[in-house]
């Protein structure tokens, strides 16, 4: 972990959150190659499926606890009711931030999946072009 990130966050705990998004060089764009290219992104596309999975059922859990945390801490508390809110937004900044780190994982994997969507169709357009081209040599 590099010192510009909060020391809270935490890596990815499993082999599933850590699919990968690295363009691929389309230039010298052969059948094999983008077939090839086709493959690895549906195996990273499975890993994010997976991914996005863990990730929104980590928001789940961390909100959970926030709730939990702030409606214990709001019933132990004394003084009028603004008091007891303020008291307890507080006292549970550090669930709030667990919470909102975990939806900026799930945001990261969503938009992760959406860039091999990308490339997926563009591999595909590729794939069709070479297809036509080939046709009309014949």
């Amino acid at each position: 972990m590099n010192s510009s990130q909060p020391a809270t966050q935490t890596q990815p705990r499993n082999s599933s959150q850590s699919f990968s998004t690295a363009p691929l060089d389309h230039s010298e764009a052969s059948i094999s190659t983008l077939t090839s290219e086709l493959r690895l992104i549906l195996v990273e596309v499975q890993k994010g499926v997976n991914a996005t999975y863990d990730a929104e059922c980590r928001v789940a859990d961390r909100q959970t606890e926030l709730d939990k945390a702030y409606a214990l801490c709001y019933i132990n508390t004394q003084g009028t009711v603004e008091d007891r809110k303020q008291i307890a937004t507080l006292k549970t900044a550090e669930e709030r931030l667990a919470v909102d780190l975990a939806k900026a994982e799930w945001n990261r994997c969503k938009s992760k999946m959406k860039a091999l969507e990308m490339s997926q169709m563009s591999l595909q357009t590729q794939s069709r072009l070479i297809e036509t081209e080939l046709k009309t040599l014949r």
